[in-house]
């Protein structure tokens, strides 16, 4: 018997609900803490056994000592501290995994998915963050500033002899815009491979891996709880889905003005497209997690058509919802099919077809 999981939709950037579809009490619920957010990872088939568990949890710790910030001797806290010259060798697999994700990203949005962004993300206060209502933005010379230092230039990746040159001292890296979305697919691949059929695997929200799943919903930017629309996956295995959104890490200042988590490398300041939110389901979970940022950066009549085009057809039979709301003017723009693949939940918003 074959078990299928429901998903109801998406909170963060991901889940806020699930409810269980023809599924019984053999499998398993498991939550863990990496990457400074909870992982949660259910099965409906069987459960983890504790040599799988022990499998997942040493690639997780591995990812995170690896790509997080502040962990000692990790790739990325030795780059940011390293001088202009030091050169990487003998990178891991992951290491180059990740950096060649980063590479491709990068040039397939243009430069809106920058790895080199952190020391802007770091000015407008969220790395860490902590919520704040009476928010103090940067100055127009600060942010000028620090802009020049998120330069991806300045770093020289050579992947098939697995190193990495940091060209100039100033340029530092974080990899927090992708890595849970591979991680997610880590974790799955394990699952998969221990011979599981049914579950899932979700980061921070915002990455989900889905192992067999029958429809999942798109949060609703403005209704808590609620879905602004329901796909249709049925017969997909395995798939990744990330979702970014304006509606999730925000600083409010003294006149009610929000400014989102998502920056734009190019201008410095926090995104005011009216995208609320893009949801990709079909690519990596890497790649996913890094087109949705971009496209959450994008204005929506020059720069979105154009990268909405590369993506689907650089990865053919991926789904792309993007939710825009900008006086008055509510639409789900979509490479999909009202009624076939997807039921659109708000009737105040308008399906448009790219």
């Amino acid at each position: 018997m074959k078990f299928v999981v429901k998903i109801l939709s998406l909170l963060l950037a991901g889940i806020t609900c699930l409810s269980l579809f023809g599924c019984n009490n053999q499998g398993s619920v498991i939550e863990l803490f990496y990457f400074n957010t909870t992982i949660h990872i259910e099965t409906h088939d069987k459960p983890i056994k504790s040599k799988v568990l022990t499998q997942i949890k040493t690639s997780l710790s591995s990812l995170e000592n690896t790509f997080d910030l502040e962990s000692e001797n990790g790739l990325i806290s030795t780059f940011n501290s390293a001088e202009a010259g030091f050169k990487f060798e003998n990178l891991t697999n992951d290491e180059v995994n990740v950096l060649s994700t980063s590479n491709l990203s990068f040039t397939l949005t243009d430069g809106l998915f920058n790895p080199t962004v952190y020391p802007l993300v770091k000015l407008w206060g969220f790395t860490p963050y902590k919520f704040s209502s009476n928010f103090i933005p940067p100055s127009a010379e600060q942010i000028n500033e620090v802009l020049p230092l998120c330069d991806f230039s300045a770093l020289s990746f050579d992947e098939e002899n697995k190193t990495l040159t940091k060209l100039t001292g100033d340029v530092k890296l974080d990899f927090g815009g992708l890595v849970k979305g591979y991680a997610s697919d880590k974790v799955a691949d394990i699952l998969l491979d221990a011979g599981h059929k049914s579950g899932y695997v979700n980061i921070g929200g915002s990455s989900l891996t889905l192992l067999s799943v029958q429809s999942l919903g798109i949060r609703h930017p403005d209704k808590k709880g609620q879905s602004i629309l329901e796909v249709d996956v049925l017969g997909k295995e395995n798939i990744s889905v990330s979702t970014s959104g304006d509606y999730e890490r925000f600083h409010i200042d003294n006149e009610n003005n929000k400014y989102s988590h998502l920056i734009n490398p190019k201008n410095g300041y926090p995104t005011k497209t009216s995208v609320r939110s893009a949801t990709v389901i079909g690519a990596s979970g890497a790649v996913a997690d890094a087109l949705t940022t971009a496209l959450c950066l994008c204005e929506y009549k020059t720069e979105l058509p154009i990268l909405l085009e590369r993506i689907t057809a650089r990865y053919t039979g991926c789904m792309v919802f993007i939710v825009y709301d900008k006086d008055e003017q509510k639409e789900i723009l979509t490479n999909k099919k009202q009624g076939e693949n997807f039921t659109l939940k708000d009737t105040d918003y308008k399906v448009v077809n790219f």
